[in-house]
């Protein structure tokens, strides 16, 4: 039988039969096929979960997956990881913090 290349966010440490392992949570890798742990950390505003080939913002931050993730600006939160646009605080409410992950 012929050798599969690991899948990008996985890799492989030694030759043989041995399955590809995935990187740890927190962790990502964009390549195929490559030996050693050679994965990536996310940023302090983004997270991933084992096996990924990007990471995602974290609640709180935005920007698309597998880039720079900036905090949501005052009167502005997110509370869910991923791509999503931070959405404004309900009328007559206001947050002065920045990078807030809830509403309240």
């Amino acid at each position: 039988t012929a050798c599969a290349a690991c899948a990008a966010g996985r890799f492989k440490l030694a030759t043989g039969a041995a399955a590809c392992t995935a990187c740890a949570a927190g962790k990502f890798k964009t390549e195929t096929a490559q030996a050693g742990d050679t994965c990536e950390s996310c940023s302090p505003s983004s997270s991933s979960e084992a096996g990924s080939t990007s990471c995602r913002c974290n609640a709180g931050y935005t920007g698309p997956d597998g880039t720079a993730c900036t905090a949501c600006v005052a009167g502005k939160y997110k509370t869910a990881t991923g791509a999503a646009p931070c959405s404004d605080c309900a009328a007559n409410t206001y947050k002065t913090a920045t990078g807030l992950a809830t509403s309240a």
